[in-house]
């Protein structure tokens, strides 16, 4: 270093004037002691003289030697705290599980492989506290690549730039450096000059810790113009930085602004690549604990998992997931809580609550109507580039990260204020949004009507009963029912029945209103097979019909009676409350009713085996449902005719009669109908030995099924092993990819091995 010489070249000018300056006086003393016989007095003082002399060489020397020792101390500081590393290896994640990490993240670092390849300058690496930035980034350093780590360190404008001359071999830049009292623009630009030889990449690990968490701008003076000048100047280096927190710079603008500059989001693990890691690590796999439920569970995080991993080898009673259960409350809890307090501002906390209310991502518009203030653009800002809010580009969408909503709701559960509080906020954003929502007649999908469930699911919450009760029971039921979304019906039902039993005994309006509840969530348990519940709920409906004195709605309640008794079997007594909904709907002048009626007649009767007053009754559903315009009514009308022309072995008509009923059944949404007419049609394409085709229809089918939950699913998926059955197993599979797509095929292999196993189950249980 620069001291070494210099000291080297003052220790020579010291020794010499110190020894002229001695021999200069003793020389003296000699020649006036013997020429001009000096006395004893002068004698002494010239030897005092040379002694004082000696005294100030040693004194200087001794002064020198302990700056040297000053300036070697400092150095070796400076060279063991903060080492300059070649790959990321964290005391808390072994090279080993790196490995394992970086094998399970191969889409992540294509990405980033296409970002350096691409010529990009420099590259961000964010994300949450844990999700693995370093450990990802670590995958494309090489032995003489640039790595500083600023975990623990307070590093200013100098000493950054002296680490990174004594990587690039420059000690007479750094030697320059220590001299310095202050460094700037210029000395940047030098360091910046001579990493234009280099062809390397520059690691810069942990970039939070050296950014106000307040501001988000650098502590240190002059180290934002470093980074900017390093992302500017043309050189042949790539820079890669992991930050929880994206840097604004005090040039003006976020570091990921820059030209050249990309941001990459190292998120976690996918379910798939987590539970595979999982396995790797040693964790058993059992049917109760699924691993790719336990990776889910901790949104696929590496730091989370690596701390879960010798908790889930543990063997003792409940399986993996009891394990994780109990986990999640000792530890998970205080790390994702540590993630929210330490890194969100107070303005930054407010807007997550009211955001980890709503499920959905928001349009910066809805955000700022969500959070009522003006400041709100700023705001979301600051928690985007904290990596505690997502935002998605191409649809100019925000989110909450997966781990800080999670946080959020554990925190508002505890605090029920705050938690009301939040969800008026959301009702008044889905209320805006609903307001620009397409008619009702246009819907074709639960996505068209998102926002105003969500709407009855906050009112629900915030004790609206009667308000979200009208909107769910006049709205949201048929087209919800129609599209197969049982459960989410299911959901709103079990929450307003309670509630209701008090208060339909309020006024005749109120029991009028809990009379279609009950007739409407009667249809849903009649939907998921549970007939014997269902007629609980509509013989209730006869009570309160009989009570508010209103005759006409009892069509419907001895309508939907009949239906649950024709499905228990019951089939004398599902005609004779068919017969009696058929006479109070004629009297009523109630055409749909009427049209209805006759369709679950014919039902009736073609389970008793009388095909022909049963071509009677559908033919006239038929007619009603097209004079009406009765779209749904005409295609379940089509389905069973085509029933009964296959039960009187008419096969081609059967078949030509199910096709026209899942054309109109597709068109409207109608999802258990269609699932219903493409396993019909299947089965006649197997009686034809149309195998392939018989296979693609029952598929479809057995998806849609599934997918809303319905009881037929089992009677699909016998059709479906019929058809891998007849056409062979590698063959079979070749047809459901080319119908469905690979990732579909696997699903319907699980959805069948599932079932089954069901039916095993079954048989050792009896």
């Amino acid at each position: 270093m620069t001291s070494d010489s210099s000291g080297g070249f003052f220790k020579t000018i010291e020794v010499r004037i110190g020894s002229f300056c001695t021999a200069l006086i003793a020389l003296a003393g000699i020649i006036r002691t013997i020429i001009f016989k000096a006395s004893i007095e002068e004698i002494i003082s010239y030897v005092v003289a040379a002694i004082v002399i000696l005294v100030f060489v040693v004194i200087i020397s001794i002064l020198r030697k302990t700056g040297e020792k000053k300036d070697a101390q400092r150095d070796e500081t400076l060279a063991f705290s903060l080492p300059i590393y070649s790959r990321a290896d964290r005391l808390s994640i072994t090279p080993e599980f790196r490995e394992k990490l970086n094998k399970n993240r191969k889409k992540k670092i294509s990405e980033i492989k296409q970002h350096l390849s691409g010529g990009k300058r420099g590259i961000i690496i964010t994300g949450v506290k844990g999700v693995g930035k370093s450990t990802l980034a670590a995958y494309f350093a090489e032995g003489d690549d640039f790595w500083l780590d600023f975990v623990g360190e307070r590093i200013d404008l100098k000493t950054l730039l002296i680490i990174m001359a004594q990587w690039a071999g420059e000690r007479g830049f750094e030697g320059y450096l220590q001299q310095k009292a202050t460094v700037g623009e210029n000395e940047i630009n030098h360091l910046c000059e001579k990493l234009s030889g280099f062809k390397r990449k520059l690691f810069f690990d942990n970039l939070e810790t050296l950014l106000d968490k307040s501001t988000r701008r650098f502590k240190e003076t002059g180290v934002s113009l470093f980074f900017y000048k390093l992302l500017k100047t043309d050189h042949q280096c790539q820079v890669l930085i992991t930050s929880r927190i994206m840097p604004v710079l005090d040039e003006g603008g976020e570091l990921e602004d820059e030209e050249g500059v990309v941001k990459v989001k190292a998120g976690g693990l996918s379910d798939k690549d987590g539970a595979e890691l999982l396995r790797e690590e040693g964790v058993k796999e059992t049917e109760e604990s699924p691993l790719e439920s336990i990776s889910r569970e901790v949104d696929g995080n590496p730091l989370l998992l690596k701390q879960l991993i010798p908790i889930l080898r543990r063997p003792s009673v409940g399986g993996s997931l009891n394990k994780l259960k109990q986990w999640k409350e000792k530890y998970k809890g205080e790390i994702l809580q540590a993630i929210l307090k330490e890194e969100a501002p107070e303005a930054g906390r407010e807007l997550i609550f009211k955001m980890s209310v709503v499920p959905d991502p928001l349009t910066i518009e809805q955000v700022r109507v969500l959070r009522e203030e003006e400041d709100t653009d700023s705001v979301v800002d600051d928690l985007v580039g904290r990596s505690l809010l997502e935002w998605d580009k191409e649809r100019n969408l925000f989110s909450l990260h997966p781990a800080v909503k999670e946080t959020a709701e554990g925190e508002l559960e505890r605090n029920p204020k705050l938690l009301k509080s939040a969800q008026r906020s959301a009702a008044k954003v889905y209320l805006e949004i609903a307001r620009e929502l397409k008619l009702r007649e246009e819907w074709k999908s639960i996505d068209d009507c998102t926002p105003l469930v969500r709407l009855a699911e906050l009112i629900l919450d915030l004790g609206g009963f009667e308000i979200a009760a009208r909107l769910i029971v006049d709205i949201l039921h048929e087209p919800l029912f129609r599209w197969g979304q049982w459960n989410v019906l299911e959901r709103f039902y079990a929450k307003i029945i309670p509630k209701f039993e008090k208060l339909a005994k309020q006024s005749r309006g109120k029991r009028f209103l809990y009379l279609r509840i009950l007739n409407d969530y009667g249809a849903i348990r009649l939907s998921f097979g549970d007939y014997r519940e269902a007629i609980g709920y509509f013989e209730g409906c006869l009570v309160i019909l009989e009570e508010i004195g209103i005759h006409q709605g009892e069509g419907v309640a001895y309508g939907n009676l009949g239906v649950a008794h024709d499905f228990l079997g019951e089939y004398d007594k599902a005609i004779e409350s068919l017969e009696k909904a058929l006479e109070i709907d004629i009297e009523f002048e109630n055409k749909l009713g009427i049209g209805e009626d006759y369709g679950n007649l014919g039902i009736a009767y073609k389970s008793l085996g009388k095909y022909n007053k049963a071509i009677e009754c559908h033919e006239k559903y038929l007619k009603v449902a097209q004079e009406l315009g009765d779209s749904r009514g005409e295609g379940n009308a089509y389905g069973n005719l085509g029933e009964v022309f296959s039960k009187q072995e008419e096969h081609e008509k059967a078949l030509e009669h199910f096709r026209k009923a899942l054309k109109i059944q597709d068109d409207i949404g109608y999802a258990l109908g269609t699932a219903i007419s493409y396993g019909n049609i299947a089965e006649e394409e197997l009686h034809f030995g149309r195998n392939s085709q018989a296979a693609s229809n029952a598929v479809m089918g057995l998806l849609i099924a599934t997918e809303i939950g319905v009881p037929r699913a089992g009677w699909l998926a016998s059709i479906t092993r019929e058809c891998r059955e007849k056409l062979g197993a590698e063959e079979f599979r070749s047809v459901v990819v080319k119908t469905v797509g690979e990732e579909k095929a696997e699903e319907v292999e699980r959805i069948l091995a599932e079932i089954e196993k069901g039916d095993e189950d079954k048989d050792e249980a009896k």
